[in-house]
């Protein structure tokens, strides 16, 4: 009983520093406040390859280059001069993003932001509408 209890207790602390070694993978996303903006950036993070997406402005697949310690997680982004440094908390990377001597806080968390876009509202709306209909000449519009 007392090894079954010690290999449980082993497997335990295992997957935990497993889970703090900076293992994160896969989508990362997070949002800059640049003077005010809002700016949504997404780091694709693989084991050796890493690339930075800023959906906002319409970029995908910058190359990057990434390096792990334990906790820390760094990207450098040579093409556009910039850098993120975190730490990695498991449940998310808390870290500074520079640029050209600029440094802004930036949190990513697993998965992409979906933007909200309202290119097709659902009412109830913020707004009053009102149905208009109008001649032009012998075609009627609605």
């Amino acid at each position: 009983m007392k090894k079954l209890f010690l290999l449980f207790i082993l497997c335990i602390t295992t997957i935990a520093t497993k889970a703090q070694s900076g293992d994160a993978k896969g989508e990362w996303s997070g949002q800059l406040n640049v003077f005010g903006q809002k700016l949504t950036l997404v780091f694709h993070l693989n084991d050796e390859n890493c690339t930075l997406d800023s959906p906002d402005q319409g970029i995908k697949g910058v190359p990057a280059k990434l390096e792990r310690t334990e906790t820390d997680i760094k990207v450098s982004v040579s093409s556009i001069n910039a850098s993120y440094e975190g730490i990695n908390k498991v449940d998310s990377i808390t870290g500074i993003f520079k640029q050209r001597g600029m440094s802004f806080p930036l949190t990513l968390k697993p998965g992409t932001m979906k933007r909200k876009r309202p290119q097709t509202p659902v009412a109830p709306f913020p707004y009053q509408t009102q149905k208009v209909s109008f001649n032009n000449g012998d075609v009627i519009a609605i």
